[in-house]
């Protein structure tokens, strides 16, 4: 994947996935968010090749989503935490989540959820941070952002977008 390529574009979606598209990467901060922190728990986990892993894992550090430190000196281990941002994805994780349980778990959800507030099992939404009310495609509509423009990518987009505001 040509990274830089998404990353230049004027698209918040692109730029992210440039970052966290690739389904290693995914999966490498399923295991982040559920604790699992340490090279070789995760390697263990994912069944990745190592070089593999080490890339993913770097990229995250590089992107900032992800801090290494050492935790043994000899011979040298590490452990991988999330930062702020890294943490910051964890909405879309549950997002990706509760997709995947509705569409690509036949046998049911492989994990559930409880939120910890109410106690309560809970499932993933997207919701309206003014009134609270579910986020759909049906009641939602876009409009142009100070940062969109016509560019590689989002040529179209900015054409709709642009008609949107004029008209």
């Amino acid at each position: 994947m040509d990274r830089d390529r998404f990353a230049a574009m004027h698209c918040s979606i692109a730029r992210t996935g440039g970052i966290v598209g690739d389904p290693w990467t995914l999966l490498v901060l399923r295991d982040l968010f559920l604790g699992i922190n340490r090279y070789e728990e995760l390697r263990r986990d994912l069944g990745i090749a190592t070089n593999m892993l080490a890339d993913r894992l770097e990229r995250l550090v590089t992107d900032g989503l992800v801090v290494r430190r050492r935790y043994e000196q000899r011979p040298p281990r590490d452990e991988f935490l999330l930062t702020p941002r890294g943490r910051d994805l964890f909405t879309v994780a549950l997002t990706v989540m509760a997709w995947g349980d509705r569409h690509e778990a036949p046998e049911g959800p492989p994990m559930r959820l409880r939120h910890e507030e109410c106690g309560q099992p809970a499932n993933p939404r997207v919701t309206c941070d003014q009134c609270g009310g579910e986020l759909h495609l049906d009641n939602v509509t876009v409009l142009p952002g100070p940062g969109g423009r016509d560019a590689p990518g989002t040529t179209v987009v900015a054409e709709r977008l642009l008609r949107r505001r004029t008209g």
